[in-house]
């Protein structure tokens, strides 16, 4: 960041010329990455990024990972659930065929 006039008029804001066919306007993004996601996108990214982990939780049927995902799910962390998900994931190709049998079998919009 620039210190001095320069510094403090570009942090102002005071850079930008008036004209009244123009105009500046902030944007606020709605959540903290700045980008509205959907359950189905949450649920796709959440796989991909802890599959080598999620895949040891799914074989133990338990872990941190595998408590995140069925609370994503809005799931409780019974053996019932938990067997679902494993069988689910057991039958799956990859971790995009899991994320998206788990979103089609939960009906997540």
């Amino acid at each position: 960041m620039f210190d001095g006039f320069i510094g403090t008029t570009i942090a102002s804001g005071a850079v930008y010329e008036f004209s009244e066919n123009e105009f500046q306007i902030v944007l606020v993004p709605k959540d903290s990455s700045g980008l509205q996601t959907s359950m189905r996108s949450k649920i796709k990214s959440y796989v991909w990024h802890s599959a080598e982990q999620l895949k040891h939780d799914m074989v133990e049927g338990q872990g941190e990972l595998l408590a995140g995902l069925l609370e994503l799910l809005d799931m409780e962390e019974s053996e019932d659930n938990i067997r679902a998900v494993q069988e689910l994931f057991d039958h799956s190709a990859n971790d995009l065929d899991f994320s998206e049998k788990l979103i089609e079998l939960y009906e997540i919009k």
